[in-house]
C-alpha cells in the first residue's frame, strides 16, 4: 500500500494504491487466482454542523487492474485412431482486464462526550461499474485433437505435463462490469484519560451475500503527540490477522507505517501527507 495526500480543514485530496492478490488457490494441479490492483484519488469533504455531530462524503475515481485465473487439471476425452483417450490438461480460463469507474464513501460520527466518539461508513457506494477491458485466454481442447495427428496420447500428455505445449490457446477480447464492494461499517472510539491511549473497534457488514462480516479493534498511544504507536487485529473468514503500526507527525507533515500479519501472508503499508 503507497499513497499521498493533502489535507486542508473541511476537505482533503489523496491519491493512494492497495493491492490485493490472492493466490491462495494455486497449486500444482489448480489455478485459481484473483488478483485487484488499483489507483484511487478521491477528494473528501467533511463538515461539522453542531459540536456533537459531523459528516462527511469522499468522492474517488478508481482506475482498476484485475486478474482472475480459474483453471484445474483435468481429463479431456480426445481420438486417437478410433479410440477414445484421455488426457490430462489444464481446463478453463485466464483474464485480465483494466478500466475506472466512480464510487462514493459516505459518513457519520456522533460525539457522545469528550472521550466517547460513534460513528458509521458506507463504503464504495458505486456511481458507476468499472468496465475492464482485456483479453481471456481458454483450454483450446480442437487444438489438442489435432496435436494428436503428430503424436500419440503418451507424447502429448508427456509434452503437456513438461509445459511444452501452451493449453490456454484461444485468445479473445473480453469486457466486464466490476462492481467495487460495498460495505457498511459501524463502531465506536474511546479515549482514556491522562494517557490518551485511544481504543476503536467496529463491525464491517457486505452487501455481498457471499462474503461475511468482519470485526476489527486497535489501540493507539501518542508520544509527546509527535509519535503514534498502533496495534490491533482484524478477523477473516477463518483467521484473525494481527496490525501493527507507527505514525509520526512534524509540523504538516504526516507519514504512517503499517504492516499485516496473517496465517499465510504480510502485507506493509506505507502512508504520507501534507496537512495546512
Amino acid at each position: 500500500n503507497l499513497g499521498a495526500g493533502l489535507n486542508f480543514r473541511g476537505f482533503a485530496l489523496n491519491i493512494y494504491s492497495d493491492p490485493n492478490i490472492d493466490t491462495a488457490g494455486l497449486s500444482e494441479k489448480n489455478g485459481d487466482l484473483n488478483g485487484n490492483v488499483p489507483v484511487v484519488v478521491s477528494f473528501s469533504l467533511a463538515r461539522e454542523f453542531t459540536d456533537l455531530i459531523g459528516v462527511g462524503v469522499n468522492i474517488k475515481s478508481v482506475s482498476l487492474a484485475r486478474a482472475n485465473a480459474g483453471y484445474q487439471m483435468e481429463k479431456i476425452k480426445l481420438e486417437y485412431e478410433g479410440v477414445s483417450e484421455d488426457i490430462e490438461a489444464p481446463y478453463g480460463e485466464v483474464k485480465y482486464g483494466v478500466g475506472t469507474g466512480f464510487a462514493l464513501d459516505l459518513g457519520g460520527l456522533f460525539k457522545i462526550s469528550d472521550r466517547i466518539r460513534v460513528g458509521a461508513v458506507l463504503r464504495n457506494l458505486s456511481l458507476s461499474g468499472i468496465k475492464l477491458t482485456g483479453q481471456r485466454s481458454r483450454t483450446d481442447t480442437e487444438n489438442l485433437q489435432e496435436r494428436l495427428e503428430s503424436m500419440t496420447p503418451t507424447q502429448l500428455q508427456e509434452a503437456i505435463n513438461k509445459g511444452t505445449i501452451d493449453v490456454l490457446l484461444i485468445n479473445e477480447d473480453y469486457t466486464e462490469t466490476y462492481q467495487l464492494p460495498t460495505v457498511l461499517a459501524l463502531g465506536g472510539a474511546l479515549k482514556l484519560p491522562v494517557v490518551g491511549t485511544l481504543l476503536a473497534a467496529d463491525y464491517q457488514i457486505p452487501f455481498s451475500n457471499d462474503a461475511k462480516g468482519s470485526f476489527h479493534v486497535g489501540l493507539e498511544q501518542p508520544i509527546l503527540n509527535l509519535i503514534f504507536l498502533r496495534v490491533g487485529g482484524y478477523t477473516t473468514d477463518d483467521e484473525f490477522c494481527l496490525t501493527a503500526g507507527l505514525g509520526g507527525k512534524l509540523g504538516p507533515l504526516l507519514l504512517d507505517l503499517a504492516a499485516v500479519q496473517g496465517k499465510e501472508s504480510s502485507g506493509y503499508f506505507l502512508t504520507g501527507g501534507l496537512k495546512f
